[in-house]
């Protein structure tokens, strides 16, 4: 790719940037095009938006940016392109709405499933074929959590794929599809289970998946439902109780995984102000629901709500449950401003 000509006249330069002038003859238009906030440029022979933004933004994984920005899923020789080199988009505000996040729950995979928990390999792969044609991007439950706490722009169209419990399904059925479309997944696991069974994972294959990109985080210890407080239990035992079910697995995953867990799915996505305070006290920083909804930056960080995906969940469901904006006109009227 051509490179900017340092010896071109830099008012001319400037005005062609500002979109003011065209260049007079005998000056070529240069094909990059540099200020501290953009790059112009024109596509060369194999530039992909990838490798564009390897290139100007320093990791292909931020293509999504030029794309956005683009409004373009790919890109050709001598197309235009304009790269923004300070993108913040921190709380997703648009002037016609704001952006939500679906965080999506799965539990149990299978070839064949006659349950509604357990989603079958070929409805797994139709989901995730169709985030991967319709531009989704899945981003880790901390990138999330970064762009609730305003300090982290996200793709506009962004899905957070989680998956409770601990099957070793996912390991055998939902992993190699999600490798197939280059996705991860977050896996809340609730340590009773781990290696309790040939259906549960084992901790050496939970670390092979966290070095592979997932996130290990907890359900709690036994997922008892923590809202329940036994017959006899007097308020001391009862938080003593939950207090316990949100600690031992933050202990018992760092010692395998030398991981700190930070995130808390609740069990059957029940939860209370005991509990909410019981995981705060834990040193959790988020925790999440099953409500059914996605999620703008302001959602309260200990009740996020995550939607259910079940095998019945077709194709125009599984679109609905994917929104990832809501429409609000955001812009300041004449009345607003007296």
């Amino acid at each position: 790719m051509n490179r900017f000509n340092p010896s071109l006249p830099a008012i001319i330069l400037v005005l062609v940037f500002a979109g003011c002038v065209t260049p007079p003859p005998g000056i070529p238009t240069p094909s990059v095009i540099r200020s501290s906030d953009f790059v112009i440029l024109t596509a060369a022979e194999g530039d992909t938006i990838p490798s564009l933004a390897k290139d100007y933004l320093g990791d292909e994984r931020d293509g999504w940016i030029i794309r956005e920005y683009n409004k373009k899923d790919a890109i050709s020789p001598g197309d235009e392109v304009v790269i923004p080199l300070r993108y913040d988009r921190r709380g997703g505000l648009y002037p016609d709405g704001y952006q939500t996040v679906p965080i999506l729950v799965y539990h149990r995979f299978g070839e064949v499933c006659r349950d509604s928990l357990c989603v079958a390999a070929d409805v797994f792969d139709e989901q995730m074929r169709f985030l991967s044609d319709n531009g989704y991007s899945v981003i880790a439950l901390k990138d999330f959590y970064d762009f609730c706490r305003l300090e982290k722009t996200i793709p506009k169209k962004s899905v957070v794929l989680t998956v409770d419990d601990g099957y070793r399904s996912f390991y055998d059925v939902a992993w190699p599809i999600l490798r197939k479309y280059g996705y991860t997944a977050t896996l809340f696991v609730y340590t009773d289970f781990v290696e309790s069974g040939k259906r549960a994972l084992r901790w050496d294959e939970l670390k092979e998946l966290k070095e592979a990109g997932c996130e290990i985080e907890s359900h709690s210890k036994s997922h008892a439902d923590l809202t329940s407080k036994g017959a006899g239990m007097t308020p001391e035992q009862y938080l003593a109780w939950v207090t316990q079910e949100l600690t031992a697995p933050k202990r018992i995953i760092e010692e395998h995984l030398d991981h700190q867990t930070v995130f808390l799915a609740y069990p059957f996505g029940r939860t209370n102000p005991s509990v909410v305070k019981a995981a705060e006290n834990a040193g959790y920083l988020a925790a999440f629901t099953v409500q059914g909804r996605a999620n703008p930056f302001f959602e309260p960080r200990y009740s996020i709500s995550r939607t259910q995906v079940f095998n019945s969940t077709d194709i125009d469901e599984f679109r609905r449950r994917v929104t990832a904006f809501q429409e609000q006109d955001l812009r300041c009227s004449d009345s607003d401003m007296r």
